[in-house]
């Protein structure tokens, strides 16, 4: 998950967001190869190419995909997984055979990609070759498994309803330590699109009192939050109790998604934006306070923007120019070509939404 930047706004069906891949690799997988990180790049390439797109750019992505339909039997099983992916984001049925090919693939450079690509072509027949593999239960934890994991977690709700739920209740009774990753896998496909047919499934993992590890639990509740914050109570109980990780992922998503009881919000999350422990969790309820309209946001925003966490200051910088407007922009384009550390500079330019001054 990133902080409730623009980029956040975009609904689950529009974005395919490679970050839980990344806490995947992070958390010590073999999935963590240098060669596999260009493969997730390509997912989002991929999933950008099937956007709407005006005439000219849509002649570019035909020739593109010509391309990557000849370039999917290349002799580099690098370029004919990559090849895979593009033909992926193309949504056209008749590549199906040459991507469960490369799903198929002996070299594992091109299988892996493949198998990423199958949850992005969604075509039927799709979830037959994911499912062969994650039957297979010493195949799991391996890296092809855990592919697999997020390439069918991928497929829209209605491709792979029973497959999905099946494996989900699978891990109920599993082992956490050796399966986690797998699961975590799956659960970053998911995170594509809403889930309303396996809130049952989730709940169901999210109560489990075995399951202890907070990056799991965070990303079963960001699954769980558009069926799960139905009264104040409920979100009230997350901001003060949950882990640090499951309380960024309830800021992120009421940063973006309005709620009866929002006034009621504006106190917790306000101490958690001046105080809290994490500068991840100052910028996500900033963010709250922002969509809010909150008066002491920008004064909140200023204190960002001196902070020494890029996170931070990216949201302040987002902050300030969506309260502030246009009155903000010289003394923040002062603040920017003032900053002299480089990784705070890219962080707020990333967040400047405004015509730049000369």
């Amino acid at each position: 998950m990133t902080l409730p930047t623009p980029a956040l706004q975009q609904s689950r069906s529009q974005r395919a967001d490679p970050a839980p891949l990344r806490e995947v690799a992070h958390s010590g997988s073999r999935f963590a190869q240098p060669g596999l990180w260009r493969a997730a790049c390509a997912v989002l390439l991929a999933t950008l190419a099937a956007a709407p797109t005006s005439a000219q750019d849509d002649a570019v992505e035909r020739l593109v995909v010509a391309d990557a339909a000849r370039w999917v039997r290349h002799a580099d099983p690098i370029v004919r997984g990559e090849a895979a992916l593009v033909l992926a984001g193309a949504a056209n049925p008749r590549y199906h055979a040459a991507i469960v090919q490369v799903a198929r693939d002996p070299e594992p450079e091109a299988r892996l990609r493949g198998l990423l690509a199958l949850g992005l072509q969604a075509s039927p027949g799709v979830v037959t070759v994911l499912d062969e593999l994650l039957e297979r239960q010493g195949d799991r934890t391996e890296t092809a498994g855990l592919c697999a994991a997020w390439a069918l977690g991928a497929l829209p709700p209605d491709r792979a309803p029973a497959e999905t739920a099946r494996v989900l209740t699978s891990f109920v009774d599993g082992n956490w330590k050796r399966q986690g990753r797998t699961l975590l896998a799956l659960l970053a496909g998911m995170s594509r699109h809403e889930q309303p047919d396996l809130v049952t499934a989730l709940r169901q993992l999210y109560a489990v009192r075995s399951n202890r590890d907070p990056v799991i639990r965070a990303h079963l509740l960001g699954l769980l939050l558009p069926f799960e914050l139905a009264d104040e109570k409920r979100a009230l109980e997350l901001l003060h109790r949950a882990d640090w990780r499951e309380r960024r992922i309830v800021l992120e998503w009421l940063a973006i998604n309005p709620t009866p009881f929002d006034a009621e919000l504006i106190a917790p999350v306000e101490r958690i934006a001046s105080g809290g422990a994490r500068p991840e969790l100052r910028a996500a309820a900033l963010a709250v306070l922002t969509r809010l309209r909150h008066p002491p946001a920008i004064e909140l925003a200023a204190k960002a923007l001196r902070s020494r966490f890029p996170v931070e200051a990216q949201q302040g910088m987002h902050s300030a120019l969506a309260i502030g407007g246009a009155s903000m922009r010289l003394a923040l384009d002062r603040h920017l070509r003032d900053t002299a550390t480089p990784e705070l500079a890219a962080a707020m330019l990333e967040a400047w939404a405004a015509p730049p001054t000369t």
